[in-house]
């Protein structure tokens, strides 16, 4: 009796395991994570020719189809902030981030979520928003404290948030910290003549 019993009971599990993965449509398979990959590559091309609602449509189809697919939510980042809606984009670009980084398929895979993270602070600075982005922008210089772009970055935002005493600070730090980073370089000397010129009164107003 009590081997029949667990025999049924062996049956009722197998039929529930089975009602749970047909119920459970976001499960990751090799066909989806195929399919999500073409979505992705139809919504690029989408976003290269400007077409940018198709395009956002389009990545939010391949993210439904594989929610780890890392240049899918870069790419809707992209054009979210073509759309103007940055909030959104920031939220885009730190889940490509995250997926970037978990990723095994990357051979720069840090260097990747490290531009969808410089991103974010893209969309914040787009947003308005400049002491999130310096903030972001800082995160990223902190784990790749060499990356050029992202010292520019930093110091565009500062000079936006017009502490440009803080900024030419931030150059002259990195530069004596990373002697080989000439960007630092150029951008402190371009720091200095900025202080320069408006102590001396003569730099020309911008808008």
């Amino acid at each position: 009796m009590k081997r029949r019993f667990f025999g049924l009971m062996t049956i009722v599990l197998t039929l529930a395991c089975i009602a749970c993965r047909k119920a459970n449509p976001q499960e990751r398979t090799a066909e989806r994570i195929a399919e999500s990959e073409s979505v992705y590559q139809t919504g690029y091309a989408l976003m290269l020719e400007r077409q940018y609602e198709k395009a956002a449509d389009t990545f939010e189809k391949a993210i439904a189809l594989d929610k780890t697919n890392a240049e899918a939510w870069y790419g809707l980042s992209s054009v979210l902030i073509e759309l103007g809606k940055y909030g959104k984009a920031v939220d885009a670009a730190l889940q490509a981030a995250k997926f970037y980084e978990n990723a095994t398929m990357y051979d720069d895979k840090i260097g990747f979520r490290n531009d969808a993270l410089v991103q974010a602070g893209e969309a914040y600075l787009w947003n308005k928003k400049t002491k999130q982005a310096a903030t972001q922008f800082q995160a990223v210089y902190d784990l790749d404290p060499e990356n050029a772009d992202v010292l520019q970055n930093i110091v565009a935002t500062y000079i936006r948030c017009e502490y440009a005493d803080e900024a030419s600070m931030f150059c002259e730090k990195n530069t004596a910290t990373y002697a080989k980073n000439m960007r630092a370089v150029t951008l402190l000397k371009e720091m200095q003549r900025f202080l320069q010129d408006e102590k001396d009164g003569t730099r020309e107003a911008t808008e």
